[in-house]
């Protein structure tokens, strides 16, 4: 089964750019319990032989890379086996670096669970002079049984960006009365929630864990509220189009959000302003029990 891999040794994937902030080497340095101030302390990092701040050793591993067209990776069931770092230098705060990942080798053993199909990608990262900062060589087993078996009807990824699929939103006629089209977005996932506590920093318990949100009355963890909000206004901007930007956004949180809810969000014009070219507006969003969990009005400004 590891031949699937062998005609991807040596493809690399398309660099993708990073501006290294300050405020991200400090969320990860407080993720691992590093007090070390080079890490958090841009004063005193200028007093050190670095004369910057710099990012923890493995910070490198947060720096995201496309994926190489047509590699199939399990979605689930894989397992990290190793890893091994090499740096040249540290990475400094507020510089830009690109990141890019080749595959190296492959080779399948067979274990006491069975057949095992191992996969070794390289992820270089480059400062802006296009010297190699560091690399970091990363071996995952997949089991055999895990692989489809005809891998031709497999999704794979392709070099396709995400800019080349977007298409323009046209903006409709700002009138009194008119009712933006009902959208119902995905439910929402337990991963969602923990990709946005990590995003937003925000990690109250009770988005975490189901005890901690049946101390306070929940029979599970709740959505963010401030989650809700910024798909509210992720939806607002799809109804406005790309004539529009959003000028002025309030709103009220009047009910949770659970794991698995299937948000529905209305939005009706209430004011028109031609001269200025604005529009007010008012929304609610209800869950699937017919419960309004947030409600709210924007403006918005023409481009």
């Amino acid at each position: 089964m590891y031949e699937v891999y062998l005609p991807f040794i040596g493809k690399k994937s398309e660099r993708l750019y990073h501006r290294v902030s300050a405020d991200s080497i400090r969320a990860f340095a407080l993720a691992i319990g590093e007090e070390n101030p080079v890490y958090s302390d841009e004063e005193y990092a200028k007093t050190t032989k670095y004369g910057r701040m710099i990012a923890p050793p493995t910070f490198c591993l947060t720096l995201k890379c496309a994926d190489i067209p047509g590699l199939w990776i399990a979605p689930v069931g894989r397992i990290h086996a190793s890893q091994r770092f090499v740096w040249n230098r540290p990475i400094y705060a507020d510089e830009v670096v690109s990141v890019e990942q080749v595959v190296t080798n492959t080779f399948e053993k067979t274990g006491k669970k069975g057949q095992m199909i191992f996969l070794e990608q390289t992820k270089n990262v480059y400062d802006e002079n296009e010297e190699l900062i560091c690399s970091m060589i990363q071996t995952t087993i997949t089991m055999a049984n895990l692989f489809p078996e005809d891998m031709s009807k497999v999704s794979v990824p392709t070099a396709e960006r995400a800019a080349d699929k977007w298409q323009a939103r046209p903006s409709p006629k700002m009138e009194v009365g008119l009712k933006f089209p009902q959208i119902d977005l995905p439910p929402l996932t337990r991963m969602g929630l923990v990709r946005y506590a990590g995003a937003s920093g925000d990690f109250n318990t009770i988005h975490i864990f189901d005890s901690e949100a049946q101390k306070v009355g929940y029979p599970a963890v709740i959505a963010h509220g401030m989650l809700t909000a910024a798909l509210q206004s992720r939806v607002a901007e799809a109804w406005i189009g790309d004539d529009y930007r959003l000028k002025d956004y309030s709103l009220k949180m009047t009910g949770p959000v659970f794991s698995d809810d299937v948000l529905s969000f209305n939005g009706t014009v209430t004011e028109v302003d031609e001269a200025a070219n604005t529009a007010k507006a008012e929304f609610n969003v209800t869950n699937p029990r017919g419960q309004t969990v947030l409600t709210g009005t924007f403006e918005v400004a023409g481009i």
